[in-house]
Order: C-alpha cells, then sequence, then structure tokens
C-alpha cells in the first residue's frame, strides 16, 4: 500500500477508535487493504476531475502514487 495511503488510512482509523463507538463494533472491524486502496484511489480520481488543469491532475495522481 503507498505510504501516504497508508498514513490517512491509519489517521482515519484512529480518529475512529478513539471517538465513541456506541455500538461497540469498530473492534470487530476488518478492512482488507484492496478495499482501503481502491477507496483511496477513487477519491483521488475524483479530485483529479475538478481540476482544470494537466499540470494539476498530474500533481495530484503523482503525490499519491497513482497512475
Amino acid at each position: 500500500m503507498n505510504t501516504k495511503i497508508q498514513k490517512l488510512f491509519t489517521a482515519a482509523l484512529s480518529a475512529t477508535l478513539n471517538g465513541s463507538n456506541p455500538d461497540g463494533d469498530i473492534d470487530k472491524m476488518y478492512i482488507p487493504n484492496a478495499f482501503v486502496v481502491k477507496f483511496a484511489e477513487l477519491i483521488v480520481h475524483e479530485c483529479v476531475m475538478q481540476c482544470n488543469h494537466a499540470d494539476d491532475m498530474d500533481i495530484l495522481l503523482n503525490h499519491f502514487g497513482i497512475e
């Protein structure tokens, strides 16, 4: 998994685990790495589609290591 994506995933998971968990389900979660990577790629691609210049698109894709 790309280190930037892993870092974002870890930050999101930590925020969730440190937050309230009224149902007690967070400890039972299993999230495959493939899902995390694909989800992050889809978000980055959505952001890229909002860019007006090819240079901006390339910067985003390169930053997150996505082709």
